[in-house]
């Protein structure tokens, strides 16, 4: 009686161990088959951006936005590597330069 509770146990802990050592195969190969998939839908991809980069600035040149505004354009240029061309349009408390950004999209216009 002794030996079959200890073989049960023995059959048991063999079960529990070879459960695990399938699941910890299962998730590898899940992984694997998602980074298989993920790598030519990465390859497909076009580098960003391709066109010089406008920022739009809604306060007259010489302003202190303008001039942050010009601080942020030199690193970001050096940066993503495409030149970032500075646009002042003010007016309207701000609004003729928020318009610009709300109509214009910045993927198909230049």
């Amino acid at each position: 009686m002794n030996e079959f509770i200890h073989t049960s146990v023995q059959k048991y802990l063999y079960l529990i161990r070879l459960r695990s050592i399938v699941n910890r195969a299962l998730s590898l190969f899940s992984a694997l088959i998602a980074i298989l998939i993920s790598l030519p839908l990465s390859a497909n991809a076009q580098e960003w951006p391709v066109k010089p980069i406008k920022l739009i600035v809604s306060f007259p040149a010489g302003s202190s936005p303008d001039v942050v505004g010009r601080a942020i354009a030199v690193p970001l240029s050096q940066r993503l590597g495409q030149p970032v061309v500075i646009e002042n349009r003010s007016g309207a408390t701000g609004m003729l330069g928020a318009n610009v950004v709300a109509t214009t999209s910045g993927i198909t216009k230049a």
